[in-house]
């Protein structure tokens, strides 16, 4: 197994950023430019009222 160790709290706060369980609060720091993408998919779900529930599943290719 390999350990990784940060000398300093800056590299552990860029890991912290880029966690895929960390969700960005602030749009301003979206490096890959989704915001606006984000913003109106929450915004037309929030408009939805299912009957019965709701699922859905987005998929994000990068480097494509």
């Amino acid at each position: 197994m390999t350990q990784i160790e940060s000398n300093t709290d800056v590299e552990n706060e860029d890991l912290n950023v880029l966690s895929a369980d960390n969700p960005l609060k602030n749009p301003e720091h979206d490096r890959l430019g989704y915001a606006p993408f984000a913003k109106n998919l929450a915004d037309s779900i929030c408009k939805m009222s299912p009957p019965q529930g709701f699922v859905t599943a987005v998929y994000v290719l990068l480097g494509v």
